[in-house]
């Protein structure tokens, strides 16, 4: 009873991870677009929420958000 492996499996499993945290990042990353993010933040949040469950790189998230008022 010899195990082998199976490298066409693999590369079919790793394919529909990758694409399902690519387009996972990506919606995160345009809501946070949305939400008036600046880019960069947006693209550190989005990797961040979906790898760790959230990490956000200031102590506010308020401090991010451009905000036009004054």
């Amino acid at each position: 009873s010899f195990i082998s492996i199976n490298i066409y499996e693999i590369k079919k499993q790793f394919l529909k991870i990758f694409i399902l945290y690519f387009f996972l990042t990506l919606i995160i990353f345009i809501l946070l677009n949305l939400f008036e993010l600046r880019l960069f933040d947006s693209i550190n949040l989005s990797k961040s929420i979906i790898s760790s469950g959230g990490f956000v790189p200031a102590n506010n998230i308020s401090d991010i958000i451009i905000s036009n008022l004054l």
